[in-house]
């Protein structure tokens, strides 16, 4: 069975969601304002 990321904190290959946010609003949100400016 695969405990939900959510509540597994111990799976090493897989960061918090807060460093997944992070990565997320740092990069693919990033690029998606530079792919359409809002102009």
């Amino acid at each position: 069975m695969l405990a939900p990321i959510a509540t597994d904190h111990s799976t090493p290959l897989l960061p918090p969601d807060e460093d997944i946010i992070e990565f997320l609003r740092s990069t693919d949100f990033d690029v998606r304002l530079q792919a359409k400016p809002m102009n």
